[in-house]
């Protein structure tokens, strides 16, 4: 049985609350009697939206990661695997670049999406020239890369145009339950430097285990204390995050809740490769250098 009605919702965002702005925008739905063999589906990837995802203020690059590991795919993939055929990257008004890699048995893939210059305002689906298969077993990673040069105070993982996020709709079929495949920064890791931080007068720890109350108190925070940024810098790189993979009836597509990533790399200790065969920096650097030493020593000689 297909779905009984459709329901589109819109985001408005008005900082400045300005007055007798009309949208005019809308949706244009096709049907047909002639069904298509595979329904498409969307696998949410990346970092769920919860505030144990921070941002310091006056960063030039900082990255977030989120993984879509082995653990939940062996599960929540069917035998023939799926085919990804489009890729939705997003972050808010911070993000500056995602990219998404694809790993099996060990081995990274070719990149399955990348954007070096991500703009809030001009977002895509970007759809792939040739499908890639994903099969039970592989992992996913997605790196976002924020810049917060020009804010005072730090910045969360929130539903505001002022919060950021860190996701990578794909779009494939055919259509499954699994419909979530993300991993977290697990507050227990993230709760010693909030304690730092309230030692130092700089945040008012809610009371109760109010999500929204610690939202709230977050983005007042300035930190400016390079030791706690460098800590933060390391729990959101290196230690293993917590699994957060559902179907869609919103069961677990995992073996138990809460659970860590099994023996898990994190994504820096990978090399990233090269794009379709091309050079890459260091290399460029290094022939560069070696250029100007050699043209340095004949000038010398004569």
């Amino acid at each position: 049985t297909g779905p009984k009605f459709v329901v589109v919702e819109m985001h408005y965002d008005n900082p400045e609350k300005k007055s007798g702005i009309i949208d005019s925008s809308g949706v244009r739905l096709y049907y047909t009697k002639q069904l298509r063999q595979n329904d498409i589906g969307v696998l949410t990837t990346g970092h769920p939206v919860v505030p144990t995802m921070i941002i310091p203020e006056k960063q030039d690059l900082w990255n977030i990661y989120g993984y879509c590991p082995q653990h939940c795919t062996e599960r929540g993939l069917p035998k023939t695997g799926i085919n990804v055929f489009a890729s939705f990257l997003h972050t808010h008004l911070a993000g500056t670049a995602l990219s998404a890699r694809h790993f099996r048995n060990g081995k990274e893939l070719p990149m399955l999406a990348e954007n070096k210059h991500y703009d809030f305002n001009y977002q895509e689906i970007l759809y792939f020239r040739k499908e890639v298969k994903m099969l039970p077993g592989d992992s996913l990673a997605l790196t976002c890369t924020y810049s917060t040069k020009d804010r005072d105070t730090v910045t969360i993982s929130g539903l505001e145009t002022r919060d950021e996020m860190c996701l990578n709709y794909l779009y494939y079929y055919p259509k499954m339950q699994f419909t979530d495949c993300e991993t977290y920064i697990r507050y227990e890791l993230i709760y010693p430097i909030l304690v730092k931080l309230a030692e130092q007068n700089k945040i008012e720890l809610p009371a109760g285990n109010s999500t929204r109350e610690l939202e709230n108190a977050l983005r007042k925070v300035t930190i400016n204390d390079p030791q706690i940024v460098d800590q933060l810098r390391h729990i959101q790189t290196y230690p293993s995050p917590g699994i957060y993979c559902t179907n869609h009836d919103h069961s677990y597509a995992q073996e138990k809740f809460p659970m860590l990533i099994p023996n898990h790399v994190p994504l820096v200790n990978y090399t990233k490769p090269s794009d379709n065969g091309a050079t890459s920096l260091s290399i460029i650097k290094f022939i560069s250098l070696f250029s100007y030493v050699l043209v340095a020593m004949i000038w010398i000689a004569n």
